[in-house]
């Protein structure tokens, strides 16, 4: 039997550990040279957020990653957030740094960007969240896609429902895209994570062909298996 005396430095351990991390919002994020690993989800002064951040999604154009975005409750990420709600945001990743470089690069956070803004610019009202970006080896980043119960992203938004939204860096224009055929509102949610999807009629996809019951044949030439 292990006697209870063995665990108490462990303990006493664990507790100096969890006094550490609860200290650790008072201390300033991505030192250099302490560690390789980024915080993106940075309050404006470069400290760690007074809020829940998540669902995170990072730009695939080649190895630069320019561009992270993620929903956040916290409010000291931009100045002016006073809805109160999830909001998305984007970070440019600093330069320098070289899209068609042969290897990857440290990554340095840039300029974040409040992505589900008003028409006004002030914030949305309204939840916004599951964010995702553009990008591939062809072509560089800026847009960003998520979803908003907010009513005062885009003119004429009046179905209550939550809606689809593309955001253009380069424009700076924000354009609806759960829309029915001719152009009209969804008359259901709409939620995304990489593809658009919703429970609306107006706005469901065609069913995708059948798959076959059995399967196909062996070419010709080729023995089958018995």
């Amino acid at each position: 039997m292990v006697s209870v005396r063995h665990f108490v430095p462990v303990r006493v351990a664990l507790a100096c550990l969890c006094a550490l991390l609860l200290a650790a919002p008072a201390a300033r994020a991505n030192v250099p040279g302490t560690s390789t690993t980024r915080l993106a989800s940075r309050s404006a002064d470069g400290r760690f957020p007074n809020g829940r951040s998540q669902d995170g999604a990072i730009a695939q154009d080649r190895k630069a990653a320019s561009l992270v975005a993620y929903d956040s409750v916290a409010t000291n990420i931009v100045a002016g957030d006073t809805n109160g709600v999830s909001d998305v945001f984007a970070i440019h990743r600093a330069q320098p740094y070289r899209r068609n470089a042969a290897h990857a690069t440290i990554w340095e956070p840039g300029a974040t960007e409040l992505i589900s803004k008003a028409l006004d610019g002030g914030p949305a009202d309204g939840p916004s969240y599951l964010p995702d970006v553009d990008g591939d080896q062809l072509h560089d980043s800026h847009c960003v896609a998520f979803v908003s119960t907010a009513d005062n992203l885009v003119p004429g938004d009046t179905n209550g429902q939550p809606d689809a939204f593309v955001r253009d860096l380069r424009t700076g224009t924000t354009t609806r895209v759960s829309v029915a055929t001719g152009g009209g509102q969804a008359d259901g949610p709409t939620g995304r994570r990489r593809t658009c999807r919703s429970t609306a009629p107006a706005t469901a996809r065609p069913s995708p062909p059948a798959r076959p019951t059995s399967r196909s044949p062996p070419a010709a030439g080729r023995a089958s298996r018995s």
